[in-house]
């Protein structure tokens, strides 16, 4: 980005508290960013506890990964 803005790119963690009556706590995600989305390979652990790891794209899940539920069956694909 020529502006001078700072985006996230690269590898980090970016960890927000939750903000709604229903979310538990804090949110994270472990991973790969590409100009401030998520992009390549990481973690993500929802206020749920559910945990999604695999590959991201356009800050969605995106091709293939695991998803694992609060109730702890869990879905790879």
């Amino acid at each position: 980005m020529e502006s001078g803005e700072k985006v996230k790119h690269g590898e980090g963690t970016l960890i927000h508290s939750g903000t709604t009556a229903y979310e538990k706590g804090n949110e994270s995600y472990n991973g790969n960013w590409n100009h401030d989305k998520m992009e390549g390979y990481g973690i993500y652990n929802y206020t749920s506890g559910a945990v999604y790891s695999g590959e991201w794209l356009d800050n969605q899940h995106h091709g293939k990964g695991i998803y694992e539920f609060p109730d702890g069956s869990i879905y790879d694909g």
